[in-house]
């Protein structure tokens, strides 16, 4: 195991995401909250699925690995608005830009010992484990990017609309909405079925 290479950060990503980013070319995350930092990062695909999420995806369940990590990757920027080689897969209102992927040829199995994260750090012998299938070479240190307190924020941020799976569009419809009126929704559902 190299000497410099000591912990690693690990990003949560859901599939089939976890798997476009991989393997299809995703190259950006969206997330709703911004992400103050640069470097190598390891991609898990984590073991909670959401199948609605397939709908309309190219990617079928069982191609897809879970509950390990599956690659590396570089975020190299943090943006807002989509560019020309983010608006195939920028939602917002974040988005972590990647590049320089980097595949497992054996994805790397990995229990978490928290609950649901968005980062961590990988180390110990799971992290010599990885690093027996990458080039250490390939992996830039992390640095920490100041926050710009004058940057815009998304407009989207806190009310970023939400398109209900079809499950839920039985009970508050199929039109975009935003976290509060779905829960409201649910809410009356709840409190109207209640035995």
């Amino acid at each position: 195991m190299a000497k410099s290479v000591t912990e690693i950060k690990v990003l949560n990503i859901a599939q089939p995401n976890a798997h476009n980013v991989i393997f299809n070319g995703k190259n950006v995350e969206n997330r709703s909250g911004i992400c103050n930092f640069r470097g190598t990062i390891a991609i898990y695909a984590s073991k909670t699925v959401d199948k609605s999420r397939f709908e309309g995806s190219d990617v079928k369940l069982e191609e897809c690995a879970l509950g390990a990590i599956i690659g590396l990757v570089d975020i190299v920027d943090c943006i807002i608005k989509p560019t020309d080689s983010t608006k195939k897969w920028f939602q917002g209102p974040y988005g972590y830009v990647l590049e320089n992927v980097v595949t497992l040829k054996n994805p790397l199995p990995v229990k978490l010992e928290q609950g649901p994260v968005i980062f961590w750090t990988l180390k110990g012998k799971d992290l010599e484990k990885l690093l027996s299938q990458v080039n250490s070479d390939k992996i830039k240190p992390i640095t920490k990017v100041a926050s710009d307190k004058n940057a815009p924020v998304p407009k989207t941020s806190g009310r970023a609309k939400l398109k209900p799976s079809k499950n839920l569009a039985i009970i508050i419809g199929d039109k975009p909405t935003n976290f509060k009126q779905a829960y409201n929704q649910l809410t009356k559902y709840i409190n109207v079925t209640q035995i």
